[in-house]
């Protein structure tokens, strides 16, 4: 029987309101909760999903209050028992109520994770409170259905029936919930009192933390509402029990949403949570006030060490070159040929004597980091003190000692806290190949060849020239010693990069016939460096098949990621950094001893800003609000008085991001080093706030850093692109977008554009061809990232000096980006230009005249500074004829800038002009009417520029190669699961140069080799990398038999035949060749697939196989890149829809460890929302489809959650 009743008792009325009015609170704090997460870039995790759930249980007592009372078929709650239908309950009331409760409480205790959740102790005991919660909840529950049997006799008392203590289990249940609510509160509390916080901050932030002392005096009125039923007229007596029964989960999730509201309330009313600081004239004490000379921690003097026999000889092992970083590592030997040299130096006593040591008059500072450990620096003492020198090793946490005491800087990397002191200071800085080279020459080198400077992207590039014409090998020499590189006019070990059109020159052959492990590269490699201004992978001009000569219009580029945009690509991060864990960083010490000051305009909450200072305290640094004891400033904005006086006392002045970046990795870094590491600015660079750009070809990080940098930039990034854009960045010139946008008369240029236009706080022109050069077969996101921000355009532009400010600097840094790049476009000119830049640099002899005085130890110990600064300035004034005086002001030293990029502009017009030439930069020469040229005689050979005996010896090792001539190559054949050469380098080594000897090369790279020799059908990498190239495939006896019969055999007759294993695996190798050759490494093109990051095998050997079949894989760490697909201007992808079957899915090769299995529901998410298709699958799916050389399917490759 349905019964209304009408809503005219206070009893009835109150209590709606009351749940009504506190339902609607608890629903806009909600709602503010996400948007303050929104507003700070954080997506919202468990804890905001726990109190959306528990809100709708809210929803549900609402409903509940209302049903009892007026409206519907069971009411009359707050009237007499006769007057109503005994079957109102307050039953489903107290079973939600434990649920909420618990919901609420769990989401409370997962917030708290954000914050303190990286010590141990804390997580356990969020654990063990988080099960004495949820057994309590659980218990309500089954005190509510188990108290009275049968159930009907909670309501109806005129049934037989019995029921046990209902107050004293209120009272129970009550009091074991003020305890959970005082456990959760507790959690935090020993945390927050362990800060280096006055007490007035503790309280105020411990009182954050027990806003639910509220819930808890709420459930306590609800305890004391409940003992006061009346069971025989349990309607008329039970209303305000339920009323605080629904008003405590509310009220609990209003407390649990209030830590969030300050971000939104600070949007609103900006002034509302500002604070008043005290403002610091503008002459504050110096950087180094701290410091006093005899306490500097971990920075020493190393005497000469009895090392006895110990080999005190460094050799350097060039960089690889296939990325353009300035770091390398340092083997423990000379060189041979080094060997000799100073041991010959050590012998001549005579000399030794007469003359004071070679580093008599250095006092060198060597810089320990990541990629200069503490052995290297060893040996380095060693051979400076063995020279008469004077070493000095720093190391990390301790402060820079003042440059000036030092003639020379040893570091590996520009990345240390001094670098731009020693700049300004004119004290060179050099990697540790500048004093091997100066041992090896017995006079010191010029350190312009051995810069860390990342400008100089030639300086571990020694090149040789091989067959090219005689101009092109001087435009190419002069610009790799312009860009830091070595010349060496014949082949050594020491040779990194042979410049040549084909392997069939003698250098060539000597290179591949000993291994040296030289690059034969073509010269538009060197064309395209010095047209960019970056060193890009030369891979794709690697001979032999270069892919540049070799591939198609429509192959897709490799994309290959930047490491200098790893943890850069954002001005604002979103979560807190987790500190480097690696064996040789197990503390914190990047922040040991720096005394760091937050800006107020940071945007970030307390609690936040309070872990943050946390982990600066966790590495032994200080939180200061005193800006004259800090030594690092960290804000938001290029504004405000703080950040002006600290620009301008040289502090190290940096965003949040540069902050994490340095937690993170445990090694500093400046912040002027990348481009989002520094404060941005509100306005944005002029011009670019009219500007509509659009990316194409840039993928992950390197995508994300571009976005943010036009945003930064002042401009509007779109995803798509359409005709009212005004921009296209782009990594190459291979897409849908580009076409569109060349179409539609759209501005289309790289990144650099953007970056430099950033870093010199102007927009520059696209007209300059670096800006719209594209390289054929390279993808631009490699060198994303290079750029570095000039700190006399930030001086300049946002905190200048005072009239009153000092004056006696010794000059500001010069503009890091366009002049150097204007010197390359110089030397890039055809002969005459580039003879003129290599003359620029000073000789070494004329180096070692200037830079070294022979002085006797004792006079060197008494020089004064001046003196031992004296030799260094040459380095910097390589391009100058007149020594410009020290006293020369900021402004002067544009102006000069200004006017010698006047001075060579015609030379870069006709370079332009040249370029337009037939042959280009590289292969144009002189024009043969040219009245300047001149033709040599015949029989007159080039001059080396080294001296006539190295000449002679070149001559000697012609004749013994034509003496020792190889046959040519026959087949270059690789060789997988020899049990002969295991274990057995030396029987390897002479089987090789057997095998070369009888025509057969053998080669590591599957896309050279055109011949397989294995026992068996195998699951090597080696194997299945190689079979969708379509070798020939031999058995092994062929190398077997060759090598024990001395001769070139018929490949044909040793053709391998596996039927068993090719009855186990389910393919047929014949037919596998055959569609490989099909398939031209095309088998995988435009499929999506992803590795999880600890498989067992390695990533790297998933990687070279989906990279074989022309696929790309990608490492996955919680994030999946992928293009849209559509055909339409706003896409990249040229593939054809049609093309492969499951296009549209995206694959993930995991395993089913537990490690792996955590990750998929990530994975699936990513890709769901990306509108494709998740699969994540095992390692035989990609095994039997390189093996098999065709896309098929198994259900059994695929991992469910069934699985898992």
């Amino acid at each position: 029987m349905t019964i209304t009743y009408a809503l005219n008792t206070p009893l009835s009325r109150n209590p709606c309101i009351a749940v009504t009015v506190m339902g609607a609170i608890s629903t806009i704090t909600t709602i503010l909760r996400f948007y303050a997460l929104r507003l700070r870039g954080v997506k919202p995790g468990a804890p905001e999903w726990l109190i959306v759930a528990a809100l709708v249980i809210v929803y549900t007592d609402i409903a509940i209050e209302f049903i009892r009372i007026p409206v519907t078929v069971v009411g009359g709650a707050g009237r007499k028992t006769g007057e109503v239908d005994p079957s109102s309950t307050i039953l489903p009331l107290e079973a939600l109520y434990g649920v909420v409760l618990g919901l609420i409480k769990t989401s409370i205790m997962l917030f708290y994770f954000r914050i303190f959740g990286s010590k141990r102790s804390f997580r356990v005991s969020v654990y063990i409170t988080m099960a004495i919660v949820w057994a309590w909840s659980v218990s309500v529950i089954l005190e509510t259905f188990l108290l009275c049997r049968p159930l009907a006799y909670n309501w109806d008392t005129t049934i037989p029936g019995t029921c046990g203590n209902r107050n004293a289990t209120y009272v129970v249940a009550g009091t074991l919930n003020l305890i959970t609510d005082l456990l959760v509160m507790a959690l935090p509390a020993p945390h927050i009192w362990k800060l280096q916080l006055n007490v007035a901050k503790k309280v105020a932030l411990s009182s954050v933390f027990c806003l639910g002392l509220f819930t808890s005096i709420v459930s306590i009125i609800r305890l004391v509402a409940l003992m006061a039923i009346d069971f025989t007229d349990i309607t008329y007596s039970v209303q305000m029990g339920v009323m605080w029964t629904v008003i405590e989960p509310e009220l609990a999730i209003i407390c649990a949403n209030m830590p969030f509201l300050k971000a939104v309330l600070s949007k609103i009313a900006p002034g509302l949570f500002s604070t008043a600081r005290t403002k610091y004239g503008a002459s504050g004490p110096q950087s180094f006030e701290r410091l006093q000379d005899p306490q500097y921690k971990n920075t020493h003097v190393l005497r000469r060490l009895d090392q006895g026999t110990m080999n005190t000889h460094l050799s350097t092992t060039r960089g690889t070159g296939e990325r353009g970083g300035s770091e390398e590592s340092i083997p423990d030997n000379f060189s041979d040929e080094q060997r000799l040299h100073t041991s010959r130096l050590g012998d001549e006593k005579g000399t030794m004597t007469e003359r004071a040591p070679l580093l008599s008059d250095c006092k060198i500072c060597v810089a320990c980091s990541n990629a200069l450990q503490e052995d290297a620096v060893m040996q380095l003492d060693i051979l400076i003190t063995e020279h008469g020198g004077e070493a000095v090793v720093h190391e990390e946490p301790a402060p820079f000692p003042p440059v000036e005491q030092f003639t020379h800087i040893i570091s590996m990397t520009a990345d240390f806290p001094a670098y731009q002191s020693a700049c300004d200071a004119l004290i060179p800085v050099v990697k540790p190949q500048w004093l091997q080279s100066s041992i090896a020459k017995g006079k010191l080198a010029n350190p312009r060849q051995f810069s860390p400077d990342p400008r100089m992207f030639f300086s571990d590039v020694v090149v040789t020239c091989g067959d090219i014409p005689e101009g092109d090998k001087d435009a190419i020499i002069g610009g790799v010693m312009a860009m830091g590189g070595l010349y060496s006019p014949r082949v050594t070990s020491q040779v990194t990069h042979l410049v040549d059109l084909s392997i069939e020159s003698d250098k060539a052959k000597l290179i591949i016939s000993k291994s040296l492990g030289a690059k034969i590269v073509l010269p538009h490699w060197f064309d395209d460096c010095l047209k960019l201004g970056r060193r890009i992978d030369e891979r794709p001009y690697t001979l032999p098949n270069a892919e540049i000569l070799n591939a198609g219009p429509d192959m897709p580029i490799r994309t290959f990621g930047s490491r200098d945009v790893v943890g850069a690509s954002t001005p604002e991060p979103t979560a807190l950094p987790t500190p480097s864990r690696s064996p040789n960083k197990r503390n914190l010490s990047v922040l040991e001893g720096k005394h760091v000051m937050f800006s107020s305009d940071l945007g970030v909450g307390k609690h936040l800003l309070e872990s943050i200072e946390d982990l600066v305290k966790q590495g032994n640094g200080a939180v200061t609000h005193d800006l004259r004891k800090a030594d690092m400033f960290i804000c938001r904005y290029r504004e405000g008085f703080e950040y002006r006086t600290a620009s301008r006392w040289n502090k190290d002045v940096g965003n949040l991001s540069w902050l994490f970046y340095l937690i993170t990795h445990n090694t500093w870094t400046s912040p002027l080093r990348r481009l989002l590491h520094y404060p941005i600015d509100r306005e944005g660079v002029d011009g670019f706030k009219k500007l509509r750009i659009s990316l194409s070809n840039y993928a992950g990080e390197a995508r994300a850093y571009l976005e943010n940098l036009i945003q930064a930039a002042g401009a509007e990034c779109t995803k798509t692109l359409k005709q009212d854009n005004t921009h296209l960045i782009t990594a190459h010139g291979n897409s849908e977008k580009c076409a569109a946008a060349k179409e539609w008369g759209l501005q289309v240029v790289n990144h650099l554009w953007l970056e430099e236009s950033y870093a010199k706080w102007k927009m520059l022109p696209v007209s300059d061809p670096r800006y719209t050069h594209f390289p054929k077969r390279t993808n631009l996101g490699e060198i994303v990232g290079q750029t570095k921000l000039d700190k006399a355009v930030l001086e300049r532009r946002f905190f200048p000096a005072d009239n009153k400010a000092d004056e006696s600097r010794v000059m500001q840094q010069k503009d890091q980006n366009i002049a150097a790049n204007a010197e390359v476009t110089k030397t890039a000119s055809p002969q005459g230009r580039a003879k003129s830049v290599a003359k620029s640099s000073p000789a070494p002899s004329k180096t070692t005249a200037t830079t070294t005085p022979h002085t006797n130890k004792s006079s060197r110990k008494t020089s004064n500074l001046a003196d031992a600064k004296t030799p260094i300035i040459s380095r910097f004034l390589a391009d100058k004829e007149n020594v410009t005086p020290s006293t020369t002001s900021s402004r002067k030293s544009k102006e000069a800038a200004a006017a010698r990029i006047h001075d060579i502009a015609p030379d870069i017009a006709l370079y332009e002009k040249e370029k337009k030439r037939v042959g280009g930069v590289v292969y144009g020469g002189r024009r043969k009417t040219d009245p300047d040229l001149i033709v040599p005689a015949k029989n007159k050979k080039r001059r080396s520029a080294e001296p006539d005996e190295e000449d002679d010896i070149e001559e000697e090792k012609d004749a013994k190669r034509q003496k020792n001539a190889k046959p040519p190559v026959a087949m270059q054949l690789m060789i997988t699961g020899f049990q002969r050469w295991v274990g057995n380098m030396k029987k390897e080594d002479a089987d090789k140069r057997q095998l070369r000897n009888l025509g057969i090369a053998i080669t590591q790279d599957a896309k050279k080799c055109t011949h397989l020799a294995a026992p068996s059908i195998l699951r090597t990498p080696k194997f299945v990398n190689a079979l969708a190239y379509a070798p020939v495939v031999v058995h092994i006896d062929y190398v077997t038999e060759c090598l024990a019969k001395d001769e070139l055999l018929d490949p044909e007759e040793f053709a391998l035949v596996d039927r068993i294993t090719e009855k186990k695996v389910g393919f047929n190798l014949k037919k596998t060749l055959e569609r490989a050759a099909v398939n031209k490494n095309k088998l995988l093109r435009d499929y999506r697939i992803c590795c999880v990051e600890s498989i067992r095998g390695g990533f790297d050997a998933f990687k070279s196989i989906v990279e074989a079949n022309g696929g790309e894989c990608t490492l996955f760490r919680g994030r999946v890149s992928m293009n849209d697909r559509r055909r339409e201007a706003g896409s990249d992808s040229d593939a054809e829809e049609a093309d492969h079957p499951m296009k549209d899915d995206v694959f993930l090769i995991s395993g089913d460890e537990p490690e792996h299995v955590k990750v998929w529901p990530r994975f699936r998410q990513l890709v769901l929302e990306a509108g494709r298709t998740p699969r994540i699958v095992n390692v035989n799916w990609l095994l039997d489809i390189a093996m098999s050389q065709k896309i098929g399917w198994k259900d059994e490759y695929e991992y469910t959650d069934r699985t898992a």
